[in-house]
């Protein structure tokens, strides 16, 4: 078994080392301001590892203690992973994950003790809650253990600073960085409008009060505009749609039925057993469109979402990120995410829409450490190249272009240009996630003993075909310049012997075409290595 699954990312290496570089400058509570689907989970498993001694992750949600427990397992095979959420009461491990909900309760609290080297609060913008402060005085955090803070949005909507939990904003990045460098996919901006006036709702903790807004924004025929603008911008793009409120949900789910896509919703209501059983749908494909009110936002991670529909509009640049961020992750085959932002008349309102999302905030020197006090802003970087108009087009971020993965059913496979035979393949399991998979001429290895995020498993496909490559790996890159080219004799001919049209091709289309399949022949003779994990429904 690898000690390391995953290589850490540039960003990632560098978020680990300034955190432990603030603790020896005596830093006690640190925090790490990244974008949603950048791996602060993979920071964090990390860091718990670096440190030693026993670890506590507190998060906020009772779903999300699984989620953190599979992750940290992945990168850290082998360690001692406790929990403490509702019945449960494992404690004395290595690594205890904690809901905050159920380690707030007094014999809870006093149960977990304060006998931590490190305390992680994840999603730390939470951390100023009466309950999480009553954890994290009660665990120690701070005081006795280093505490380190991840979080996607440090400004609450309430306007409540993290200066009072946080010391040092010691690592941070933002969108437009992560687009650029290529670790998230960009958004490209829709708009539907609607003629639904918003003036007389009201505010609430520094948004718009969600009864007010569910009152007026659930109407036939605005949901009906919805579904119009959804077929019509997103074709066969699977998507998560936010609402004002939970009987918004459901409503606006039936409309999309009633419109002839295949869609449901989930609240906070909703039992384990059907939600469980409606993401795996959702994530299968069987489900294009997700309604939910602010259930899917934190912590849920679904790469292979491609548009997200803004049903409900905010005031809160935070919730919008969350919000977006669900679709930004890599994912095989992606190249974007289209954002679907239903547009009221706002009146006296100034809401939240693409281009504030992605405009860089202003940082000075100064600001970038605080030491007490409100946390800094993210560091600055140079703004994106090109306008940042309404439609947001994906070339405008000049972004670094990554491998050229094909997706043939249910398998995505990189092809080594120049390493005849060789390829990498990620694998579905049918109990969730990938597995990354490398065919050689005479022999198949699996790079990893268990399923994982689809975006981890490309992640290790790919740092193994770098090293495959001697680094050299621009001929299986999209900016490739033999993919414009036209297409050989060969190509043209096994093509047109499959009955099939090359006019008009490029050799890169040829090739994606031909690679597609090759691997469908290979799913349809049951001659793809580790067949038997892909469950009965993807095969099907």
């Amino acid at each position: 078994m690898q000690e390391h699954l995953l290589e850490l990312r540039p960003y990632q290496q560098t978020a680990l080392e300034a955190v432990l570089d603030a603790a020896k400058r005596g830093v006690s509570a640190p925090l790490v301001v990244l974008p949603p689907g950048t791996g602060k989970t993979v920071i964090f498993a990390h860091l718990l590892r670096r440190v030693g001694g026993r670890g506590l992750v507190l998060v906020h949600r009772d779903e999300l203690v699984w989620q953190s427990a599979e992750k940290i397992r992945i990168v850290w095979p082998g360690a001692e992973i406790g929990v403490v959420k509702a019945r449960q009461n494992e404690l004395g491990r290595q690594v205890t994950i904690a809901s905050v909900q159920t380690a707030s309760q007094p014999h809870r609290l006093a149960a977990l003790g304060a006998d931590y080297s490190l305390v992680i609060s994840d999603e730390a913008h939470h951390a100023v809650a009466p309950g999480w402060r009553r954890v994290l005085e009660g665990v120690g955090a701070g005081d006795s253990a280093l505490h380190v803070g991840f979080t996607a949005t440090p400004n609450r909507a309430d306007g409540v600073g993290l200066g009072a939990i946080f010391g040092e904003v010691v690592a941070s990045a933002t969108i437009p960085d992560m687009i650029r460098k290529g670790f998230l996919v960009p958004p490209r901006g829709r708009k539907v409008l609607t003629r639904v006036d918003l003036g007389g709702v009201r505010e609430r903790a520094g948004d718009l009060a969600d009864g007010d807004l569910q009152a007026v924004l659930n109407t036939a025929n605005r949901n009906d505009l919805i579904v119009r603008g959804f077929r019509e911008h997103a074709g066969a793009r699977k998507a998560l749609v936010f609402t004002a409120g939970v009987q918004h949900a459901w409503d606006l789910a039936r409309h999309f039925e009633q419109g002839g896509v295949s869609a449901s919703a989930l609240d906070g209501s909703t039992p384990e057993a059907s939600r469980r059983s409606l993401l795996r749908e959702f994530r299968d494909g069987r489900i294009q469109a997700l309604c939910n009110c602010a259930v899917l936002t934190e912590g849920y991670n679904e790469p292979s979402v491609s548009t997200i529909v803004m049903a409900r509009p905010t005031k809160s640049q935070g919730f919008y990120i969350q919000m977006v961020g669900r679709g930004l992750r890599t994912y095989p085959g992606k190249s974007d995410c289209l954002v679907l932002d239903v547009t009221d008349q706002a009146g006296r309102h100034r809401l939240v829409q693409l281009p504030d999302l992605l405009r860089e905030p202003s940082a000075t020197a100064d600001e970038r450490h605080a030491p007490s006090g409100q946390p800094s802003s993210p560091v600055a970087v140079p703004p994106p190249r090109g306008p940042l108009g309404q439609d947001l087009e994906v070339q405008e971020f000049g972004l670094e272009t990554p491998f050229r993965w094909v997706t043939a059913g249910p398998l995505h496979v990189l092809g080594l240009v120049g390493l005849k035979g060789h390829w990498m393949l990620l694998v579905p399991s049918a109990v969730g996630g990938y597995r990354p998979v490398y065919v050689a001429a005479s022999s198949v290895t699996a790079l990893s003993a268990q399923p994982m995020p689809v975006e981890w498993a490309q992640g290790i496909a790919e740092s193994k075909a770098s090293r495959l490559l001697a680094g050299q790996t621009g001929h299986i890159e999209r900016s490739a310049r033999w993919l414009g080219r036209e297409p050989s004799d060969a190509q043209r001919q096994f093509l047109e012997s499959l009955g099939l049209r090359t006019d008009g091709l490029t050799r890169g289309e040829a090739s994606d075409l031909l690679t597609r399949h090759h691997w469908q022949q290979r799913l349809s003779r049951g001659q793809v290595p580790f067949y038997e994990l892909i469950s009965a429904a993807q095969r099907a």
